[in-house]
């Protein structure tokens, strides 16, 4: 292969459709309606919505940070306040998770 023709097949291979360009609108608009959205939640709402899809998730990382990108959409950092509390006995402390569950007693 001569050197034009290395440029030009790697010209080509830049402007080449992507397998991911035909779920692009759904991507695009979870980026825009949640903007701190990881690629790992899009991946399990693409495999809720289309079920097991053929490409692997680096591919998909990959294609939602060219995405944002593109679409000047940059991934809001949110930096968790936190702050040290007094030292309390034991009986007195407690762990507490915010999710919720339903226990029935």
């Amino acid at each position: 292969m001569t050197p034009s023709e290395y440029a030009q097949s790697l010209e080509i291979s830049k402007n080449r459709a992507k397998n991911l360009d035909v779920i692009r609108k759904d991507i695009v608009s979870w980026i825009n309606k949640f903007n701190d959205i990881s690629a790992a939640q899009i991946s399990y709402w693409l495999k809720e919505k289309y079920g097991e899809l053929d490409f692997k998730d680096r591919t998909l990382r990959w294609y939602v940070k060219k995405l944002r990108k593109g679409y000047n959409l940059p991934k809001s950092i949110h930096n968790r306040q936190y702050a040290g509390v007094p030292e309390i006995p034991m009986r007195y402390q407690v762990q507490v998770d915010f999710g919720h569950i339903w226990e029935v007693c």
